[in-house]
């Protein structure tokens, strides 16, 4: 955990390293006790860093937001942590910058991720729909990608 997290801090300009270190990040939250573990180690904000260092690469912002969804898996502190570093901010923007325009893996993940932190947080809901400009907003820019519909339809149910 500890070498993911530093491989992201120490490589964030780097977008493969961020790219792999993210995909790894989710691999290794399968299971609660490395999930509670990269938390604590600073995942969640290392892998916001590589989000938000990464904005034009699609690759390394599909399998960050892929890193949010495991990181956000049944993980309240997850979810917070990712909430008061600026998660849904990033999401939301990675949507709006790449959505709809035929990634639909990205697409699927950054509703995934978006449905993980807004799941029972509700500071993270109010957080995404501000961003996106009122829940209405952010109901049609989900809508509007290509993400697939169980994707959409669970965001949509997490947003209450």
């Amino acid at each position: 955990c500890e070498a993911v997290v530093g491989a992201l801090q120490s490589h964030a300009g780097y977008a493969e390293v961020a790219k792999g270190a993210c995909g790894a990040a989710h691999n290794l939250a399968s299971n609660e006790a490395t999930r509670t573990r990269l938390g604590d180690a600073g995942a969640c904000e290392a892998v916001l860093g590589a989000l938000q260092a990464h904005t034009g690469h699609a690759g390394v912002i599909a399998r960050a937001c892929y890193a949010v969804v495991g990181l956000t898996y049944l993980s309240e502190a997850n979810s917070e942590r990712l909430g008061n570093v600026g998660a849904c901010e990033a999401v939301v923007g990675a949507l709006l910058a790449h959505g709809g325009r035929g990634n639909v893996r990205l697409d699927e993940l950054a509703c995934n991720a978006m449905q993980n932190l807004a799941m029972d947080h509700p500071a993270n809901r109010a957080e995404l729909e501000a961003v996106a400009g009122g829940r209405v907003a952010l109901l049609q820019l989900v809508g509007h990608c290509s993400a697939p519909a169980a994707s959409k339809r669970g965001v949509e149910a997490a947003m209450g």
